[in-house]
């Protein structure tokens, strides 16, 4: 938990502003959730989060279909969301929120977590 913590900090969020700011409806999170692992299997949205610590809006709009207020206003919990399936060091985060697995944690050597 620490070292997703740290990595927050990075992007100027905190536990304390993803639980205030987490969607309330069921919905809203799935479709939240679908945008964060666009952004984690697209090298270009990734590069571009990871550089810039936002989101590509304009770009995920066209690709996503979904409205810039909705993006904007899950801004957080979108980035949040990407950070834990772009990293194979949060996995016990995965599964703790169940979300996603995408492909490069299948295919990472095991082994992986033991570096927490």
């Amino acid at each position: 938990m620490k070292q997703f913590e740290e990595l927050l900090n990075n992007y100027y969020l905190s536990f304390d502003k993803l639980e205030k700011e987490c969607p309330k409806h069921q919905k809203t999170r799935d479709t939240l959730v679908e945008v964060a692992k666009i952004i984690a299997t697209d090298n270009k949205f990734l590069d571009y989060v990871k550089r810039k610590k936002r989101l590509p809006l304009i770009e995920l709009v066209l690709r996503t279909g979904v409205s810039k207020k909705t993006l904007k206003r899950g801004r957080k919990y979108i980035l949040a969301v990407t950070l834990i399936i772009s990293d194979n060091r949060f996995v016990y985060l995965k599964s703790l929120f169940s979300l996603p697995i995408i492909k490069s944690d299948i295919n990472s050597p095991k082994g992986d977590e033991d570096s927490e």
